[in-house]
């Protein structure tokens, strides 16, 4: 038989529920017997796949519609599910053909619809994409019987693919990749099943969660600051989702649901995923901080993020309503130097260089106290999990932890 993926099964409604770190958000489908949410770019542009009557195609969740993908394609009439899309709008996930093999799909923004297929593959799935348009997955090699004789996973870049195993594994597949090129996703050796993270420069590292007695961990998704999602299943056979935050982990249960799971987040934080209740009915949720407040805010690089786009989309208390209210909260005054750097947001600090007094200062985002300074000659920051990197004046770059 073929080897099933942990996929465990979107119109937002307005039934919101605050749990522990996180304010939930219902997501369904009208009418609908199924919806899934596999993926969240930084527009808060949700994918997945819904169903009426089998089988489920898939879907864009884009400014509050249900906007059904190609539908007059070969996803909107064979089975298909959306599972990543990044911030040019492009689009990847699966579908499966007439004789029931599934092919990876690539839709451009503007509705090209390109088959990604590994050479000689039986299957081919694709898992994720980040910012550069590079894509990731998973290819099998059946048996006459259907049994998966191979499951290897994959990277598509320009149009070539590569295939990518954790080493030593029986069977790797590639779930997602962020804007850096980091990748994350799960390996087994024919017994235990467990997540990994390759880094851009290729190094693999294996990734247990700190569950005891957990039996499967698999990691779904990594966004721009490196903040990892994904599964696991515990000693009693019940299925969580979870967030690791440099060496924070939260563990995500929807309130009231039986199985939980997370499948996707940007670089607000914003997360995705799905949920099965006692009826066995499938469910989307949206899942942000509880004080997502400071959090959607974070500004962890110059100019916001990767792209340096300069603008934070999940900003949600300035507007032209609002903006002209503005007033001063607090001053700083560095020892006898002018700022010559963006500030750095996250986590409720502010990190700002000092050009002549070659400090980096952290702040109380709040109250503008002095937390903690450093002579460094740094003048632009990136905060990456609690690693604070800078390039200095004295043409050094250099790393600070912040805890």
């Amino acid at each position: 038989m073929k080897k099933l993926v942990l996929l465990v099964a979107v119109l937002l409604v307005s039934v919101t529920f605050t749990y522990a770190q996180f304010t939930f958000t219902s997501i369904d489908f009208p009418g609908g017997t199924l919806t899934t949410a596999r993926g969240i770019n930084n527009n808060g542009e949700i994918v997945g796949a819904y169903r009426i009557v089998p089988p489920r195609h898939a879907l864009l969740i884009k400014g509050g519609q249900y906007i059904p993908l190609a539908p007059t394609t070969v996803l909107g009439t064979n089975y298909s599910e959306a599972f990543k899309n990044n911030d040019r709008g492009d689009v990847v996930g699966e579908y499966l053909d007439d004789a029931g093999f599934a092919h990876g799909f690539l839709l451009s923004k503007k509705g090209m619809l390109t088959q990604l297929d590994f050479p000689a593959a039986s299957d081919t799935y694709a898992y994720g994409i980040n910012e550069s348009g590079t894509v990731v997955g998973q290819w099998d090699l059946l048996d006459s019987n259907g049994n998966v004789i191979a499951q290897h996973g994959f990277t598509w870049e320009n149009g070539s693919f590569t295939q990518v195993d954790y080493p030593g594994s029986a069977n790797t597949t590639v779930f997602g990749i962020n804007a850096r090129g980091d990748l994350v996703g799960e390996w087994d050796d024919n017994v235990v099943a467990h997540g990994f993270i390759r880094t851009k420069q290729g190094q693999f590292t294996s990734y247990d969660v700190p569950v005891a007695g957990a039996t499967l961990t698999q990691l779904t998704g990594i966004n721009a600051n490196g903040q990892i999602l994904g599964v696991y299943i515990d000693a009693g056979g019940a299925e969580h989702g979870f967030l690791e935050v440099g060496a924070t982990f939260t563990s995500i249960d929807y309130p009231g649901a039986v199985t939980t799971t997370a499948w996707g987040i940007n670089s607000a934080g914003q997360i995705v995923g799905n949920h099965y209740g006692s009826d066995g009915i499938a469910h989307g949720w949206l899942a942000e901080r509880s004080n997502h407040g400071p959090k959607a805010a974070n500004w962890s690089q110059f100019r916001f993020n990767p792209e340096h786009t300069g603008s934070n989309p999940f900003e949600n208390i300035l507007n032209p309503t609002t903006v002209g209210s503005l007033d001063v909260q607090w001053k700083f005054r560095t020892t006898y130097s002018s700022l010559d750097g963006q500030p750095t947001v996250a986590e409720g600090v502010v990190y700002v260089g000092a050009y002549f007094d070659y400090n980096v200062y952290a702040l109380n985002a709040s109250t503008g106290a002095l937390l903690w300074q450093y002579a460094t000659g740094g003048v632009r920051w990136t905060l990456h999990r609690q690693w604070l990197t800078a390039c200095s004046t004295s043409d050094r770059t250099m790393a600070i932890s912040t805890l």
